[in-house]
């Protein structure tokens, strides 16, 4: 992960971006989501995740992955 994301990546364009209709922005961070236990989330309501704007970026970002990227799990 580079220290310094591009000018042209932003929290819209993380792995860790989480869509919500409860944000006024449209975006929450899922970084705690997706590093969490399985069973928190379920429980755990969307405005426990931050909102974001698509605009910004931390030192969490992570480049999404290209599903076309993605090898298949099943062929393993």
């Amino acid at each position: 992960m580079d220290a310094h994301p591009s000018k042209h990546e932003s929290c819209k364009t993380c792995q860790y971006v989480l869509h919500s209709e409860s944000s006024n922005t449209g975006l929450r961070c899922g970084y705690d989501y997706f590093h969490g236990h399985l069973f928190l989330r379920k429980v755990r309501l969307m405005t426990y995740y931050p909102v974001i704007h698509h605009y910004n970026t931390c030192e969490k970002f992570a480049k999404m992955e290209s599903p076309l990227n993605i090898g298949d799990p099943l062929s393993a």
